[in-house]
């Protein structure tokens, strides 16, 4: 800076101004420098502030100092303390910002130059001041870039923990979506399970519906029965009450109307047969004897047997003999109970046509039992016939039926006819209208069920 006093320099070289090179020259701003630095200059603008000139326009300044006289001679001839140490802090900042220096190194500059600055007058070392505040100013620019370069580090840190976090929170995402995609499957699954448990249920609840409806049935059946065995015993106790009335009010005898009826069971009673060797023994024996008891019982066709063979005619050797009484009371003709167009009556000239040749086989008549009167002897028929229905079987001889006795029963009823006598009187029983009245309709198929 141009002074007109000792210690003027250039602000650039900041060598004292002096004649040739370093003779000071004034630029189009103002400014004022040597002639060697303006030469020197890369660019030409002004290093303070940075206006462009040309070199050719530099005005040299010529300084005369001839006119001013030194206050004294010590002062002109040795420098100041100031200006060393101005000039000091001037090359030391020159050296900084040339080779660069440390933090520490810096900011002890720094120091020395604002203390130096503190303890002179604000107009004098204005270079210096410029150059202090520059490297302040690049001291500050370099704490907050260490600071903020320091802060980019901290928050690349944080990045990469949040990076990291993230990836873990994707991998969660993804362990989720898997375990999503399982609980859909696992819940197609069950409800595809509960529709089959639901159908299932339907299922055993028609099927319960069925068995407690089916239950229901068994159990009015039963309660059916159990009153038609009621009834049966109602029917069978009047029956004894008329067979105990009926022997109490009639004399013993051995009339055709002392033989008892067949009763109309129904399917819960059937009689109990005695044996054959009890009948020749027994004088209260009854007058029939079993056929079950004197021959093996045979089966009766089917009904489509029957209507494929029609009811046979008689045999050559069975033809009517001529005698009193013939059919009834000789032994020309078998004698059948059925009446002659039913099933049962068919089936039995089915049997006798196809064993005619068989060995003749007892009667079904019991012959054991001693007469006590003879057919003269006996009481006259119409006081017999006009009695009321014979009665049934004492109870004692009375059971539940079973369906083989029953066939059997049905069987046994073809009676061969070796005794014209016994033959007269049953057939006379048979075509009594008050008797045929109690006795029971042969031909129905409830007393003489088909064969199985």
């Amino acid at each position: 800076m141009l002074s007109l006093g000792p210690g003027s320099a250039c602000d650039v070289c900041l060598d004292p101004f002096g004649a040739d090179s370093k003779a000071p020259c004034s630029i189009l701003c103002g400014h004022v420098f040597c002639v060697g630095c303006l030469r020197n200059i890369a660019r030409p603008t002004c290093p303070l502030c940075r206006t462009p000139f040309d070199t050719r326009h530099t005005i040299r300044l010529h300084i005369d100092l001839d006119s001013i006289t030194p206050s004294s001679v010590d002062e002109s001839s040795v420098p100041s303390d100031a200006d060393d140490g101005a000039r000091q802090l001037q090359d030391r900042i020159t050296q900084v910002a040339a080779a660069g220096a440390t933090e520490a190194q810096t900011t002890q500059l720094t120091e020395e130059c604002k203390r130096f600055l503190l303890t002179v007058p604000r107009e004098m070392y204005t270079d210096l001041r410029t150059a202090y505040k520059m490297l302040s100013y690049m001291c500050q620019v370099k704490r907050n870039f260490v600071d903020q370069g320091r802060t980019v580090n901290q928050l690349g840190r944080q990045v990469a923990a949040l990076t990291q976090e993230a990836d873990l929170e994707k991998a969660k995402v993804e362990s989720l979506r898997s375990e999503k995609e399982r609980l859909e499957e696992s819940l197609t699954t069950v409800t595809a399970d509960r529709e089959q448990w639901v159908v299932e249920c339907d299922r055993l609840a028609e099927d319960l519906e069925a068995t407690q409806a089916h239950l229901f049935m068994s159990m009015e059946q039963n309660a059916t029965m159990q009153n038609q065995l009621l009834l049966n015993d109602e029917l069978l106790r009047r029956y004894d009450e008329e067979d105990r009335q009926y022997s109490e009010s009639s004399p013993e005898g051995d009339c055709p109307a002392d033989i008892r009826d067949p009763i109309s069971e129904g399917p819960g009673v059937s009689v109990v047969e005695p044996d054959a060797a009890d009948c020749s023994v027994d004088p209260s024996a009854p007058f029939l004897t079993p056929w079950e008891a004197c021959a093996e019982p045979k089966k009766l066709p089917l009904d489509d047997e029957h209507s494929a063979n029609p009811l046979p005619r008689p045999r050559r050797g069975y033809g009517y003999c001529g005698a009193a009484g013939c059919p009834h009371s000789c032994n020309c003709m078998p004698f059948v109970l059925f009446s002659p167009g039913s099933r049962e009556a068919q089936a039995a000239n089915a049997r006798l046509a196809a064993g005619s040749d068989a060995p003749n086989l007892p009667s079904g008549l019991s012959l054991h039992r001693p007469r006590s009167r003879s057919r003269s002897h006996s009481r006259p028929r119409s006081r017999s016939l006009s009695r009321a229905p014979s009665p049934s079987p004492s109870p004692s001889h009375l059971a539940l039926p079973s369906t083989s006795s029953a066939s059997m029963l049905s069987a046994s009823m073809i009676i061969p006819n070796p005794h014209s006598q016994l033959h007269g009187q049953l057939q006379d029983l048979l075509r009594d209208p008050s008797l045929a009245a109690s006795l029971p309709n042969m031909s129905s198929h409830s007393h003489f069920p088909s064969s199985p």
